[in-house]
């Protein structure tokens, strides 16, 4: 992102002319105007995306006039959206807010700025990458585990690795638990909404939830507290359960882990046929060049979806996820439908139909 975009946005003009609009009656207006030349289909489409963003606005932001809308504003909801969109639906939702912007300009309401910064916010997407969005596959979660118990068993990379898959968490949740939030003896982890101390949940203190844990994943935990986690604290003086030696972990290094740790060649051959020592993906720091380095909502969907073909009812598994089933249907549950209609066998042959 640059600041230098960002920034226009406190060059703040005269607004004495602009027309009030409220986020909901700019949404309604655009998506009236589009009506002319779109598809019923693509309407759906941008109220879907914009629905977001005016609800945003409303209740996080408390912005109820776009005359008043700035950069920062965008930037702060980028943030909010980047654990539950992967880069291509990001880029996408940002696309179709910088078409409401452009609109807004049109009619008055909207600082002429304010598209190019949408634009500049919209995620770059490297050739080949549709090929990163796809969920971590449950076969590739089992090889990443199967290689971390045999070599790095207990590590940080194991831990976190292991806690992201088994509970389906988003990034935000993981580097929001403490230590105190691991209960050994009930085989449980507690996910709180702690925003006083910079670790708020996604959907806030409704995301506040107790995920049974296996006693493998027990076993990992345990070892990495006692023998590896950094024995930091944060800015808070909470003890967090992934850390560094600066404290706390960040957003962004949970992510940088994550293609670390889910890149391919680290358990096998490439997958795509290049040069281990001349691939740029294998330096340091560009793992996510890799198509198949995996980011923290692709480890997230393909948990979910691992739940569903083992059998966990929908509504189970957005308790343990911390999502609705309206959302897990759109956004994260690519089960085969075959194997779920084999579990609902089971239930179903046991009722005299």
């Amino acid at each position: 992102m640059s600041d230098g975009l960002i920034d226009k946005s406190t060059r703040w003009n005269d607004r004495s002319d602009r027309r009030p609009l409220t986020p909901r009656e700019g949404m309604n207006r655009f998506l009236r105007h589009r009506e002319k030349d779109s598809s019923s289909e693509t309407i759906s489409t941008y109220a879907y995306r914009l629905g977001h963003f005016v609800r945003w606005c409303e209740s996080e932001a408390t912005l109820m006039n776009l005359n008043d809308l700035r950069g920062s504003h965008l930037e702060e909801y980028w943030y909010s959206r980047e654990d539950d969109l992967g880069a291509s639906a990001l880029k996408n939702e940002f696309g179709t807010i910088k078409k409401l912007l452009e609109f807004g300009v049109a009619v008055g309401s909207v600082e002429p700025w304010l598209p190019e910064i949408a634009q500049e916010l919209k995620p770059s997407l490297a050739k080949g990458e549709e090929v990163n969005t796809e969920k971590l596959s449950s076969e590739r979660a089992r090889e990443i585990l199967d290689d971390m118990e045999r070599y790095e068993f207990g590590s940080r990379n194991h831990a976190l690795f292991t806690v992201l898959w088994a509970t389906g968490c988003r990034t935000s949740g993981a580097r929001a638990l403490d230590v105190d939030d691991f209960d050994a003896e009930n085989q449980s982890l507690e996910f709180e909404h702690r925003p006083s101390s910079g670790t708020p949940l996604k959907n806030r203190a409704a995301g506040n939830r107790h995920n049974s844990l296996s006693e493998d994943v027990c076993e990992v935990l345990k070892t990495y507290i006692r023998l590896n986690r950094e024995h930091a604290v944060d800015e808070s003086g909470r003890e967090p359960l992934f850390s560094t030696n600066q404290g706390r972990i960040s957003k962004s290094y949970v992510r940088v882990l994550t293609y670390q740790i889910t890149h391919p060649c680290n358990y096998g051959p490439c997958p795509h046929d290049r040069e281990k020592r001349s691939c740029e993906a294998r330096d340091h720091g560009h793992e996510s060049k890799c198509p198949s380095a995996r980011s923290p909502h692709r480890i997230r969907t393909g948990a979910v979806t691992h739940m569903r073909d083992e059998g966990a009812p929908i509504r189970a598994v957005g308790e343990r996820v911390d999502a609705t089933p309206e959302t897990l249907k759109l956004h994260y549950d690519f089960s085969d439908e075959r194997n779920r209609m084999e579990h609902r066998r089971d239930v179903f042959e046991e009722i005299n139909l």
